[in-house]
């Protein structure tokens, strides 16, 4: 039976729905993106060392610690807590970016899992010592004699690692034990949902 005018364009729009409907099963749903309405940079650098006791371990505090920036102090370790305050409300950190410079108080061998400063460690922890983060500091590879000096970068971007940032304001970091620490930067990245008035 022939079709009709009005049943062949019945016909028509049916094929070109399913057809669209399959691409569009086909293919991904994009999520939109949301805007930060009001994002900012901190950037938190300390001269003297402080850290709050609390955000460490008993073992971790009896060890010798260094007492400030650039110590020459081997086997000594350095912990220091910074605290950010946010200035507006409703504020959320959603990147951390602990940078540190730091020198070698003693050679460093390959392996590095030989007892020198090649096997020392940045550990940012939080509450009683339990570790957020924990990342060797020197490249593996060639040995390195004591005065080596980097720069060292430890980076939180997810929700668990930046968790306690956002709910006590504060990180806290220990570095092993024959690395001096010449300074220590916290760059932040934030979001607030609220603008200055």
């Amino acid at each position: 039976m022939p079709k009709t005018g009005k049943s062949r364009r019945f016909f028509l729009i049916n094929n070109i729905m399913a057809k669209v409907s399959t691409e569009l099963a086909e293919k991904p749903t994009s999520v939109p993106k949301i805007l930060c309405p009001n994002p900012s940079l901190v950037s938190l650098s300390e001269s003297n060392v402080y850290f709050e006791t609390n955000e460490f371990s008993t073992q971790q505090l009896s060890t010798s610690h260094h007492g400030n920036f650039g110590s020459n102090q081997a086997n000594a370790f350095f912990m220091h807590t910074f605290n950010w305050k946010p200035e507006l409300k409703c504020c959320q950190v959603l990147k951390a970016e602990l940078i540190l410079k730091v020198k070698a108080l003693r050679p460093g061998s390959n392996p590095t899992t030989s007892p020198d400063a090649g096997n020392d460690t940045v550990t940012i922890v939080k509450n009683g010592g339990t570790t957020i983060i924990s990342e060797k500091i020197y490249p593996s590879g060639s040995p390195f004699s004591a005065g080596y000096s980097i720069s060292k970068t430890v980076v939180l971007n997810t929700v668990a690692q930046l968790s306690w940032l956002n709910t006590a304001q504060k990180l806290s970091f220990i570095v092993q034990d024959d690395t001096s620490v010449e300074s220590a930067t916290l760059k932040l990245t934030i979001c607030c949902l609220s603008k200055p008035v």
